[in-house]
């Protein structure tokens, strides 16, 4: 019978941990590379070297690239040996957990070494045993003391107001004393303004925003960040031939493109407030860890979430753009609104055809009585006319609206942060509360800030003219909602068209 610790030509897996080298560039330890080479000298052959960058608490089945060798039947039957350079490379998790790892081998029949210490499991006799006993006990005492420090020095840097992570779409890290912080990245700050603005004031899709940035050049934020990284090394003269190459598979894999997705993952985000929250976007009130200048106010993310959650878009966009006359075109009967809908093929409908109208739905106390509709081709001719004859030499003006505040948004997110920031028990309490109203009554003796509407005439063009080059028909329902407000719709039969029907400005 084979000695348990004699690899003479037996299969052998080690598990390894990646290591960074330097900046985009990783690598296996060096205890890893004196492992194989040991194999190899005691006879011993290397059939896989999977390398994982995880938490030592995960168990190696779960691990990515790890768990297949241990999982899958045909891999699993391929090695008799797992070894690891240390203990901790093996598990790091506590006595219940970390033993589910030798059982897994006796009942597998495989051999665990670890080599710097020649442990096995299962053991040679009691002083295997007993060495691995400590040694788990060991690994895991030396995670849950990196474990505590890593929590004290971030929660000092949370209370100072420091940095702790990376930085989001539309943030660049800067130093702040001997810490980090962040501050806008221009460009991406001011594409944020115009997902907000293009959201809020033109009503415009997810699609229609993705649209929009895309054709405007705007980067996503993967190849944004490739690029800058790209750009700092060159500043310092190190090579960039790997960054280049993950720029040209992300731009290959699609990532040079705005999803729908994208956009509503950062209008939900309240650090385009300002406010870092534990939890990230999906802990909104959460405790703030972070305060820098926001890119957008409160309201204004208030105004998104509202309409977000209104229009129920929670997992993308719509199947397709918002009709022209969405939100606008009412029914001159009952008031109510006049929403787009497709009549496809069936029996009312037998010659194949899809037809496409606006139809009333009713007012908000009963649904539509009088059913009327009218086709969205013929609709959106008409609006063609309307704007015409109303607005066809009228000169246009550039609105801009810088939006006021009466600060209660401001009062309420500090009322939130030291809610969730603070415990009566603590030892600085009523120092914080003080402090707390104290915020509050500065806030409430701010004047309130109106809407500043500023409007700037631009010579050679009409109302009319920029609404028909629209490029998109956001822009051109934004225009109409602007101009007009509502737009009402009545019967008008004609001789020659017994369905005719008429639309009136509010």
């Amino acid at each position: 019978m084979r000695a348990m610790h004699d690899l003479e030509g037996m299969p052998c897996l080690v598990a390894c941990r990646l290591s960074q080298k330097h900046e985009s560039q990783t690598g296996l330890d060096t205890q890893d590379k004196n492992t194989s080479r040991w194999i190899e000298r005691e006879g011993g052959h290397v059939i896989a070297m999977p390398k994982d960058r995880v938490t030592g608490t995960r168990p190696p089945w779960e691990r990515k690239e790890l768990g297949p060798w241990m999982t899958d039947p045909l891999k699993r039957s391929l090695w008799t040996f797992l070894i690891v350079a240390r203990q901790d490379r093996l598990s790091r998790a506590d006595w219940r957990f970390e033993s589910d790892i030798r059982r897994w081998a006796e009942d597998h029949n495989k051999i665990i070494i670890i080599h710097d210490k020649d442990i096995h499991w299962p053991p040679r006799d009691t002083g295997d045993q007993i060495r691995w006993e400590l040694g788990a006990t060991d690994a895991r005492e030396q995670w849950l003391t990196v474990k505590r420090n890593t929590d004290t020095m971030r929660q000092e840097l949370w209370d100072n107001n420091y940095l702790v992570g990376v930085a989001g779409y539309g943030w660049l890290i800067a130093p702040s004393g001997d810490h980090k912080t962040l501050v806008h990245w221009p460009e991406q700050a001011d594409a944020i303004r115009l997902m907000a603005k293009m959201y809020l004031d033109e009503d415009a899709t997810g699609s229609a925003i993705a649209e929009t940035l895309n054709a405007k050049g705007i980067d996503t934020y993967t190849i944004a960040r490739l690029n800058l990284r790209i750009e700092q090394r060159r500043t310092v003269g190190k090579s960039t031939t790997e960054l280049e190459q993950q720029l040209i598979k992300a731009i290959e894999a699609g990532k040079d493109r705005w999803s729908p997705q994208s956009i509503y993952q950062i209008l939900r985000n309240p650090m385009i407030t300002g406010r870092r929250k534990a939890g990230g976007q999906r802990n909104p009130k959460g405790r703030t860890i972070l305060r820098v200048d926001p890119i957008i106010d409160a309201a204004t993310f208030r105004r998104l979430q509202e309409k977000m959650a209104q229009k129920g878009n929670r997992n993308g966009s719509t199947n397709s753009e918002t009709a022209m006359l969405t939100g606008i075109l009412r029914c001159g009967y009952c008031r109510g609104p006049m929403y787009r809908i497709r009549l496809t093929p069936s029996k009312r409908n037998p010659n194949g055809k899809v037809y496409t109208y606006y139809r009333c739905h009713g007012n908000e106390r009963a649904a539509s009585t009088c059913r009327f509709m009218i086709p969205l081709e013929d609709a959106e001719r008409k609006v063609e006319t309307l704007v015409w004859d109303m607005w066809g030499h009228e000169p246009y003006k550039e609105v801009t609206v810088i939006p006021g505040t009466d600060w209660d948004d401001e009062i309420k997110a500090v009322k939130e942060d030291f809610n969730a920031s603070h415990d009566p028990e603590d030892d600085d309490f009523l120092d914080a509360r003080n402090a707390m109203l104290a915020e509050i009554a500065r806030l409430r003796a701010e004047p309130r800030k109106r809407d500043e509407v500023i409007e700037k005439i631009v010579p050679g063009l009409t109302r009319a003219d920029v609404w028909m080059m629209g490029p998109t028909v956001a822009e051109q329902r934004a225009a109409l909602k602007r101009w007009v407000g509502s737009l009402y719709a009545y019967r008008e039969p004609t001789p020659d068209d017994p369905k005719g029907f008429g639309l009136r400005a509010a």
